[in-house]
């Protein structure tokens, strides 16, 4: 009986040391052995995780340590994350980079800080709930900096006990790699270096500098055997004819001392500028003398390689794992007459939110509860200042692994996808501003850039039933839209927004460069809109629907009023400045082309011919032609007519329903428009006047509601209720001023832009036409004039979209360029494919003196050319837009090569085929450079 206890009592124990060790395995299994598969990845991210926000649509998840989020799509079960959930194959800075939220840049410097290395890493942060959402207030702090971690000069007996205290090798050799070991020790004058522009006495008092690492030390040893070679041959061969063996020693001889002379001047030159760059009493090489450097007299000391930033990184890694400090640095720094390490005094505040709302994801950052320091002083007297520029913000949310399948959208243009893993790694990425550039800023460069971003959005396709679209709801004025696809340098396909914060200008005084800064941050928060997408709608197209939808419940979107017949949009030019021999000398004449009797003609001809809906933008009507177009009141250029002659033309369109749209220039003003003063001029940050080019001036928004509203008083007068701007859908301007109060920036241009159209429509009723068509100005025009008809065919873009086109046909009219200036088949095609209505620009009297003028464009655009094609054209679209012109753009698709499918909502489809040969599609064949319209569309 005591046998078989003894018995069971060991097998129990047996038992439970083998559970013990399984559970051991199992544990240490789970600790060290990494995920293998996205679902494992996934899985070990969500198990870190808590559910903090939950509605009909969507489920926010919170990691309490990192920050990061990831958000649930309770219909398809897919989540989306704000960082890779796989960044853990990566180590040091890369993976710092990808555990980051939000990057910062401030000045002096642009200098980078992410929120995960500068904040997260030591848990400085604090985190609060929402309603349906969750707020982190984040503390970007960096007390110590990478370069004083890292002794400039330190002696030999402190620098072997930082080696000694590192264990690996590779790393102790790698440490000991960065330095040159030296010293200063008395010279002949025959070893003495003489740098040109120092007083060699005042500065080395005799001795000079040496190293002492093995390969300088082998190479004067070599030195050495050559002297003594000579000489023994010298001795041999005193009585010889032949030198010949002397002379090729001698030439080895003085190839040894250049190359030892070549290394102790590259030295001694690293030391001076090491010595000047670390003391901040010495401002000129000049001013150095031999007791700022007397410490390294026959004293062994390391002095500090020019090194690049990554190695430098590695090395604080090492060094700080031994304990050596910037404390430490600040006391080796005083043995060798440097100045010691001062810690930083960059501390910034950063909040951001995330809360639910509806199938979306909202990201704000409340802009005015920023904190950055300003006129902070350090611990010797030194004041500064650190203005936060930039941000980029959740540049990894979504971001697709290497592996995955889909693209990117970016709003360039009319649209374009960027392929994942496209293999172009040739092009550079993706970084356009949204709303093109700011013309009273000093970011405006020289660029061949034709398309802008209209539209702030932009999107992932990360698989065939998920997609994501993000719309910049406020903060759009300043945003940059950022792209990239997987490639060597940049692991995973990502696409993002960043927000220029703080505008700034370099101005020179006297000898050196200052920044002057906006004196305040941007007049509002940070939003975006993640909308999530799935099954038919995640695509580029289901992208375009639901932004539509974001403007209808933003704008109340109005819908297309219904026309009997397609609209035909026509640019009459009216009178032009050319220059003309006057004298014998140049002058600027104003040249009428198109007088508002010849404009009736032209009119005329085109009802004649059937055109039954003309939409009419009137050019260069107004006194001194299309340059002097910034004006308060109706004045008509005297050299097209009376003003009884503008009247009977005004009356002679209302009375043929022809649309009347004369265009005016609010936006901007030519320099030499006598109806401008400079009072009205924007300024950039310096206080200079803004321009658009050396001609023309951009206007201060202050100006223009008043501008506009006394115009429009006028038009009244005479019954005209149309109104074409030339610049408002185009240019977003600021103006600067050192006057807080008056400081107008980028959003605030965008919201009086807005305001004015609003006002011009709902309380005056004018019909309005805009250039280009930026979405702020959508929900008040009539229609957009030379509205984005391609991208700009960047090297990383695949191909070109119609997104602005699916968000805009039929709520607001839009045509592309001129026809008549872009008259080849393709062109029409495009029109075709984009569902454009078509413009032609016309003259009345032959345009050809323009072909040398700022005006080259249009030196053939005499109307008698291109009437009859202009009426073909037009009946043809005609009968095509028939059932679709008042539809929205539902979906478009790519059917094969150079075939492309446009589908409306009633189900029609205009499929259109850019080969030269013909293509069938269910089962009709397409001609070469033709279109076919369907009812019904069976994908190939």
């Amino acid at each position: 009986m005591k046998a078989i206890k003894r018995s069971m009592s060991l097998s129990i124990v047996v038992l439970l040391l083998l559970a013990h060790v399984t559970y051991a395995q199992s544990f240490l299994l789970q600790l060290f052995q990494k995920p293998s598969t996205p679902a494992e990845w996934e899985k070990q991210a969500l198990d870190s995780m808590e559910i903090v926000a939950e509605n009909e649509f969507l489920e926010l998840y919170f990691n309490k340590e990192t920050t990061e989020i990831a958000v649930r799509v309770k219909a398809t079960d897919h989540y989306w994350f704000s960082n890779p959930v796989d960044r853990e194959k990566n180590s040091g800075l890369i993976f710092e980079e990808q555990s980051a939220q939000f990057a910062i840049y401030h000045d002096p410097g642009q200098k980078e800080k992410q929120n995960y290395r500068f904040g997260v890493k030591y848990g400085q942060f604090e985190y609060e709930p929402l309603e349906n959402g969750l707020r982190i207030n984040y503390q970007i702090v960096e007390e110590w900096g990478v370069n004083e971690y890292v002794p400039r000069l330190i002696s030999y007996d402190r620098f072997q006990d930082i080696l000694n205290k590192i264990d690996k090798q590779s790393d102790k050799k790698f440490v000991a790699d960065q330095y040159d070991l030296i010293l200063l020790k008395a010279v002949k004058e025959d070893e003495e270096i003489r740098l040109s522009g120092l007083n060699h006495d005042a500065l080395f008092n005799g001795y000079g500098l040496f190293p002492l690492d093995d390969s300088y030390k082998k190479a004067e040893a070599e030195r050495e055997q050559l002297i003594a070679e000579l000489d023994e041959l010298k001795s041999q061969i005193a009585s010889s004819a032949n030198h010949s063996e002397i002379q090729a020693l001698e030439a080895k001889l003085t190839a040894a001392n250049n190359k030892l002379f070549d290394r102790r001047r590259d030295l001694t030159w690293h030391l001076l500028n090491t010595v000047l760059r670390n003391r901040l009493d010495i401002e000129r090489m000049e001013d150095i003398r031999f007791a700022d450097i007397s410490q390294l007299v026959d004293t062994p000391t390391y002095l500090l390689k020019d090194i690049p930033r990554f190695q430098l990184e590695d090395m604080v890694e090492i060094i700080r794992a031994v304990g050596y400090d910037p404390h430490e640095v600040a006391a080796d720094h005083r043995a060798n007459n440097l100045d010691p390490t001062i810690p930083h005094l960059e501390e910034f505040t950063i909040p951001l939110e995330y809360y639910l709302d509806g199938d979306s994801l909202v990201v704000k950052i409340p802009v005015d509860e920023i904190y950055y320091p300003i006129g902070v002083t350090d611990t010797i007297g030194r004041k500064y200042t650190f203005p936060i520029t930039d941000i980029d913000v959740l540049k990894y949310f979504g971001a697709a692994a290497p592996d995955q399948e889909g693209y990117i959208f970016v709003p360039d243009g009319s649209g374009a996808l960027i392929d994942f893993n496209n293999q172009r790694d040739y092009s550079t990425f993706y970084r356009e501003k949204v709303y093109g550039f700011d013309y009273s800023s000093a970011d405006v460069i020289s660029t061949s850039i034709n398309e802008l971003i209209y539209m702030p959005v932009f999107g992932m396709k990360a698989d065939d039933d998920n997609a994501f679209v993000a719309i910049i709801e406020s903060g759009s004025s300043m945003a940059t839209i950022n792209a990239d696809f997987a490639r060597r340098n940049h692991a995973y396909n990502t696409v993002y927004a960043s927000f220029k914060l703080l505008p700034s200008e370099r101005l020179d005084i006297g000898r050196t460069t200052i920044s002057k800064y906006q004196p305040r941050f941007t007049d509002c928060d940070i939003v975006i809109r993640y909308a999530f997408l799935t099954d038919d709608d995640a695509d580029y197209s289901g992208m375009a629907r639901r932004y539509q939808q974001h403007l209808i419940n933003e704008y109340g979107f109005p819908t297309n009023k219904v026309d009997a017949e397609i609209p035909l949009y026509l640019d009459i030019l009216a009178a032009v400045p050319i220059e003309k021999p006057v004298l014998g000398f140049p002058r600027t004449i104003t040249k009428p082309l198109s007088t508002f009797k010849q404009t009736q003609l032209i009119v005329a001809e085109l009802l004649e011919k059937g055109v039954a809906n003309i939409e009419l933008r009137y050019r260069g009507w107004n006194d001194g032609g299309i340059e002097r177009s910034f004006m308060r009141d109706l004045r008509l250029e005297r050299t097209l007519g009376s003003s009884e002659d503008f009247s009977s033309l005004v009356a002679y369109l209302e009375e043929n329903n022809v649309g009347f749209y004369p265009e005016i220039s609010v936006a901007n003003a030519s320099l030499d428009d006598s109806a401008f003063s400079n009072s009205k001029a924007a300024r950039t940050i310096s206080g200079s006047v803004a321009k658009v080019d050396r001609r023309t001036v951009v206007v201060s928004p202050a100006v223009f509601q008043e501008t506009v509203i006394s115009f429009a008083d006028d038009l009244t007068k005479h019954k005209i209720n149309g109104l074409a701007f030339a610049a408002l859908g185009n240019q977003l301007n600021s103006d600067f001023s050192d006057i807080v109060e008056k400081l107008i920036d980028r959003e605030q241009t965008k919201a009086i832009i807005s305001g004015l159209l609003k006002d011009l429509a709902e309380q005056r009723g004018l019909k309005m036409l805009v250039e280009g068509g930026f979405d702020h100005t959508l929900p008040y025009v009539e229609a957009v004039i030379n509205a984005p008809m391609r991208s700009n065919d960047f090297n990383i873009t695949e191909r070109t979209v119609p997104f602005y086109q699916m968000v805009v046909h039929g709520f607001v009219k839009y045509t592309g360029v001129p026809i008549n200036l872009n008259p080849s088949r393709r062109d029409v095609l495009r029109l075709i494919e984009f569902g454009a209505y078509p413009l032609f620009v016309f003259s009345y009297d032959n345009a050809f003196e323009l072909k040398h003028s700022n005006y080259g464009d249009f030196y053939s655009v005499h109307y008698q050319n291109w009437l009859n094609y202009a009426a073909e054209l037009y009946h043809e679209l005609n009968q095509l837009y028939h059932d679709v012109a008042d539809q929205r753009m539902v979906s478009h698709e790519k059917l094969m090569d150079n075939v492309f499918a446009t589908t409306y909502e009633n189900g029609i489809s205009i499929v259109v085929n850019y080969n030269p040969y013909p293509v069938t599609i269910n089962g009709v064949i397409v001609g070469g450079e033709d279109y076919l319209k369907l009812e019904g569309l069976d994908r190939p």
